[in-house]
This record gives C-alpha cells, structure tokens and sequence, in this order.
C-alpha cells in the first residue's frame, strides 16, 4: 500500500514539473519552436515579454528569468523587491527621457536599451554609462560610434532559431551570439562601413549564403533573426 501511494506521489511530481515547464513558452519569444526539447539552449537567452505578476516568475524559471527582458514593466510598482535581480537585466525599452530614469531605477536603466537614440545629442552626459550597454540602432556613419561608444551592442539575440536543423555547425559560433536582421547583400556591407556593422545590427539576412567569410567578423557582434 505504500509503495502505491509513493508511486502516486512521484507520478503527481512527475505531471506538477511537465505543466510547470510550459509556461516557459508562454513568456518567452520561442517564435515558432514548438517542442521544448529542440530549443532549450534557445529557451534559457529568450525575451519574457508579459512577465507582470510575480506568480508567473516562479522558481523553476528565475534561471531563465535572469537572462531575459522584462519589456513592459513601466512602472516601479511592477518590479517589486522579489523581482529585482530579474528587472536589473531588463530592457527599459520606451524610457526616452531622463525623467522617466528615475533614480531607484538607474541600475535597471544601465543595463538597458536606449533604442531610439538617433542623435548624439540624446546621449548627454549623463547618459553615458547607460549608452556604453544598449543598442544604437539607427547609427548609421562612423561619426555617431565615438571612441567612448565603441563597447556598445556586443551581446545580441537569437530570437527565430525554428529547428535545430537551421543552425548548422558551421554558423553556430555566429547563430549563438546574434541577429542578423536586414542584411539582404554582401554590397550592402561595403568597406567603408565595417568599423559600423561590427558594432550595429546586420539585418535581413536570411540565408546562409549571405554570411560570407569576410562578414564573419561583423556578423558575431550582430543580430542574427530569420536564421
């Protein structure tokens, strides 16, 4: 009778973890990875986009949650002294203007993106230290990457690795560290423009073919997204 109930026990174990493991896709940008088993090591860098409630961070996921955005929590409110660890490592994504970087919320802004920082006017100098850590999209000359900025966007995402299939041995060292977002042709990556493109997303390309050898160097700093 024992044993019976033991048995139960671990079958009741064995079901609690399987349902608890789910709710990884559901806050996670696992674009069209379907089973858990092909995208772990995609699973653990994923983005948690709609993580607002402390119940949905529980302590099988905080290993993961770690490692991933927070997208959306505006508000000191949503980032309660539970989810702190997590919220340093977030993304700020909309905070614009200093005032929205309220002192409590420097450590979390420093590690963030400043995503629509077209000018060097919007990097003050103040800003600085949280500019060396998030993506200058949208610096297109060489002029805008100053020698204070260079140690920007060195680590990037993997956000549609589909099958494992896709990323093969020969573009893995490049699959893991980026996105290659808008890079439709080798032309489009001149000589002029490589001290940028190391530093700056790589966007559109979606076949392999597109990552030639002398684009490796830029491509291991870049996004790497269609893969």
């Amino acid at each position: 009778m024992l044993g019976k109930v033991c048995i139960a026990f671990a079958l009741i174990a064995v079901i609690s973890v399987s349902i608890s493991a789910k709710p990884l896709q559901k806050r996670c940008h696992l674009d069209f990875c379907e089973e858990e088993e092909l995208i772990k090591p995609v699973a653990k860098r994923c983005h948690l986009d709609l993580c607002e409630e402390e119940e949905q961070t529980k302590e099988e996921m905080k290993s993961i949650a770690k490692r991933c955005r927070l997208d959306f929590c505006e508000d000191e409110e949503q980032t309660e002294e539970e989810i702190k660890p997590i919220a340093n490592r977030c993304h700020l994504d909309f905070c614009e203007e200093e005032e929205q970087i309220k002192e409590e919320e420097k450590p979390i802004a420093k590690r963030c993106h400043l995503d629509f920082c077209e000018e060097e006017e919007q990097i003050k100098e103040e800003e600085k230290p949280i500019s060396k850590r998030c993506h200058l999209d949208f610096c297109e000359e060489e002029e805008q990457i100053e020698e204070e900025v260079k140690p920007v966007a060195k680590r990037c995402h993997l956000d549609f690795c589909e099958d494992e299939e896709q990323t093969e041995e020969e573009i893995k060292p490049i699959a893991k560290r980026c996105h290659l977002d808008f890079c439709e042709e080798e032309e489009q990556i001149k000589e002029d423009e490589k001290p940028i493109t190391k530093r700056c997303r790589l966007d559109f390309c979606k076949e392999e073919e597109e990552i030639k050898e002398e684009v490796k160097p830029a491509a291991k700093r870049c996004q790497i997204e269609f893969c």
